[in-house]
């Protein structure tokens, strides 16, 4: 575990910000494949063991079906973040 003083100079230094980006990989609920704007933003941060780990989250995390993106809720059970 991280002693206090160390993780407050790591969160410190620790800049998180939201990405606004193309993605090419887009599929749509009904299958169709194309382009799409999204943002990935950071959603927790957990510190494990001595480092910390931050979980992000896409905009399109609800519309999109693409099963190779790490942020689709409809990853198979052995992708899962979670």
């Amino acid at each position: 575990m991280l002693e206090p003083n160390k993780l407050k100079f790591l969160l410190d230094k620790l800049v998180l910000e939201p990405k606004v980006f193309v993605c090419n990989l887009y599929i749509n609920e009904e299958g169709d494949e194309g382009a799409a704007t999204a943002i990935v933003v950071p959603t927790k941060i957990r510190v494990i063991g001595d480092g910390v780990q931050v979980v992000w989250s896409c905009s399109l995390i609800d519309s999109c079906r693409q099963l190779k993106c790490v942020y689709s809720r409809h990853l198979t059970p052995r992708r899962s973040l979670e």
